[in-house]
């Protein structure tokens, strides 16, 4: 539920305001707070997630990979990635 939240944009704060909707589709959520420490693990996955691509598809090729995110957990992260071919 927390990585979907990331995905759409909506702060995980929001979750405890659509509890009652969410529980009625048979989702059981924990309150937010607790939900916050997913955003690391979450955010650790994803940077596995790229390099695995990365290494999949260009591993004799020079890349450069440069991240940037806001100060507050969770908020955006910003992942640009430059290859350059030779051709």
């Amino acid at each position: 539920m927390v990585e979907e939240f990331l995905k759409a944009g909506i702060p995980i704060r929001k979750m405890d305001k659509l509890r009652t909707l969410l529980e009625r589709q048979g989702y059981r959520l924990s309150h937010s707070s607790n939900m916050m420490d997913y955003v690391k693990i979450i955010y650790k996955q994803e940077i596995e997630r790229i390099k695995a691509k990365i290494r999949q598809g260009v591993a004799t090729r020079e890349v450069s990979v440069i991240y940037d995110g806001s100060t507050r957990q969770g908020e955006a992260i910003v992942i640009l990635v430059r290859l350059v071919y030779n051709d």
